[in-house]
């Protein structure tokens, strides 16, 4: 009787293993839509070299103590207040002597985490002034973590 049923391990086996793939698989990730905004300038943390900076906030209050918005001759709209309430901004800063060009690829969530792909491009290098450009966006989706990618490279991660 056991040399009967010793060749369906790994039968079992298989099917174990082929159910585990199977569903990881059908797991994908789903876009997220969200709100770019221009017209503000970088007024938080300063490096002595180049760097990027990350930032996660809710509240308008945090997000006034990192930008400013640039008044003189801006057609952008600002964020508006209900905007705080409802959704969340998130904004990504270039620092340094290197001016770059920076553009969201796309955006997505898949088990809790958002996925932010963006793209730098380097238009400037060793300038004699110090730049800081922000990518701001808000979103209304709810996560728990934030993973950054520059050029497909990941580079950063919040917990929230």
């Amino acid at each position: 009787m056991k040399r009967k049923l010793t060749y369906l391990i790994p039968i079992f086996f298989i099917v174990f293993c082929y159910c585990k793939y199977s569903t990881e698989q059908d797991e994908t990730a789903s876009n997220v839509s969200y709100t770019s905004y221009d017209g503000y300038s970088y007024k938080g943390e300063k490096s002595l070299s180049d760097t990027t900076f990350f930032y996660y906030t809710t509240t308008k209050e945090d997000f006034d103590s990192l930008f400013f918005f640039i008044y003189d001759h801006n057609p952008a709209p600002r964020i508006p207040e209900k905007e705080f309430l409802a959704n969340r901004v998130i904004s990504i800063v270039k620092y340094g002597n290197d001016y770059y060009e920076l553009e969201v690829e796309n955006m997505n969530i898949l088990n809790g985490t958002l996925h932010i792909k963006y793209k730098a491009i380097l238009e400037a290098e060793n300038m004699s002034w110090t730049a800081a450009i922000p990518i701001i966006v808000t979103v209304d989706t709810v996560f728990e973590q934030i993973c950054f990618y520059e050029n497909n490279e990941k580079i950063y991660e919040i917990i929230i």
